[in-house]
């Protein structure tokens, strides 16, 4: 096995994705040294990077699987309705 087997992975990651994950190792990083880590803005701010990863993740993973997105869609609106239609 050579070890640029898996070169083909780091071309298909998107460039907002290494620019979210780098501005998370810096964000833990300035509140190591800071001594930040109890404080309201570092999780603020690391739960922001996490949501905006995880819907970047989502956005991606949609346009690669549609009809799986597509079904799951509306299983959980049929979901939600029957939910709204019990109660």
């Amino acid at each position: 096995m050579t070890p640029y087997a898996n070169s083909s992975l780091s071309s298909t990651i998107p460039w907002s994705t290494r620019i979210y994950v780098l501005l998370g190792v810096l964000l833990m990083g300035g509140a190591w040294v800071f001594n930040a880590w109890h404080t309201n803005w570092a999780l603020a701010i690391a739960f922001a990077v996490a949501g905006v990863l995880l819907a970047e993740t989502i956005i991606v993973s949609a346009h690669r699987h549609p009809r799986l997105w597509q079904l799951l869609f509306w299983g959980l609106l049929l979901a939600l309705l029957g939910f709204l239609l019990i109660g």
